[in-house]
């Protein structure tokens, strides 16, 4: 597998995802790059203080990442570190400057200097941006690239850890405590460098460009509709972004099988491709035990599951298995298929 993880960073208080530890002193949802209401994960933070950790599933050789970027103050300034062998010490970090607004990479925990962006290639603050880095792990041999909005202002060559060794872990922190300046994080996605083409249909090992994570709900009813809605239409209680326990659909039946369907948002029209879809789901059981429900798709007339899921008395967020192809047929996810499909659930 290449593409690892992607997430909108919207809705973390309420859908967490595995992988990701959301943290930091005031943090809130905020509007996200688009204007989106709920739309980006930032924090007041206190220094220091991890404001998301990454862990991927098994340590990564070269670890690619790219997320939209906005830090409020030039004295508040937000860093990324990489671990290895767990997360105790930091082997090196992306920094901005906040005398001069340069970008920097150094080994440690800020303690050794090794590139630094142009001096015109600066930072400016209260402004998004879109960071890429490229990074393998070495006490002498490594690398470090960095793109900003698309263009290459690291290439580094050397040192890159104190230690050599695999990425087991990845935090975006403050340099400094912010009161009322915020560090903003937004459309993250993790991707290695094995050439995925044949599991993944696209290779996936290398910079993927600026994408958009986009949460899609509910907009009318499916093909089906054998769950209860507590008030009004079935799909008219799914559509919050972010979810509530106000309105829901139910079912008392223990028939595998027993399934909902609803037609879904359109993709932004200026959507030009579909890297993978990822099910998120909210959801409990009223009486004791374990119940079991799958989050479904419906594409070219066929449905599938996407993860499979045991909830209990407490309410409860999934995240489902990513896919980045169609589950009815294997072929690569288009624009058209997002737009014609349909998402439900399924009592398993």
């Amino acid at each position: 597998m290449t593409l690892l993880f992607f997430d909108g960073c919207d809705n973390a208080l309420t859908m967490p995802k595995p992988q990701m530890v959301y943290g930091g002193n005031s943090a809130s949802m905020q509007l996200g790059r688009d204007g989106s209401t709920n739309g980006c994960w930032g924090t007041a933070g206190t220094s220091g203080n991890a404001v998301i950790n990454y862990v991927p599933d098994a340590p990564i050789a070269t670890m690619i990442i790219g997320y939209g970027y906005r830090c409020d103050s030039a004295s508040f300034v937000g860093r990324i570190n990489f671990f290895t062998g767990g997360t105790g010490t930091v082997q090196s970090g992306l920094y901005h400057n906040n005398s001069t607004g340069q970008w920097q990479f150094y080994t440690g925990d800020k303690v050794n200097l090794q590139a630094s962006s142009s001096p015109a290639d600066v930072y400016t603050h209260h402004a998004w941006v879109h960071v890429q880095i490229k990074v393998v792990l070495h006490a002498t041999a490594g690398t470090f690239i960095l793109r900003v909005n698309g263009v290459e202002l690291i290439n580094w060559t050397g040192p890159t850890a104190l230690t050599s060794g695999t990425i087991t872990g990845v935090t975006w922190r403050t340099n400094s405590s912010g009161g009322s300046e915020r560090l903003y994080i937004d459309d993250l996605w993790v991707c290695d460098s094995v050439n995925a083409a044949a599991t993944q249909g696209r290779p996936y090992n290398d910079f993927l460009g600026d994408l958009k994570v986009v949460t899609l709900v509910p907009t009318g009813a499916g093909d089906t509709t054998q769950w209860t809605p507590s008030v009004g239409a079935n799909w008219d209680t799914l559509d919050e972004n972010p979810p509530d326990t106000v309105a829901y659909v139910s079912t008392s039946s223990a028939n595998s099988g027993f399934r909902d369907l609803y037609a879904c948002t359109d993709l932004p029209a200026e959507a030009i491709s579909v890297l993978a879809l990822q099910a998120k789901s909210y959801a409990l059981s009223t009486d004791v035990g374990l119940a079991r429900y799958k989050p479904i798709v419906k594409e070219h007339g066929v449905v599938s599951p996407l993860g499979n899921h045991a909830t209990n008395i407490s309410v409860t967020p999934y995240t489902g298995p990513m896919t980045t192809v169609r589950p009815s047929d294997g072929a690569l996810i288009g624009v058209a298929d997002v737009n014609a499909m349909q998402i439900g659930v399924e009592v398993v």
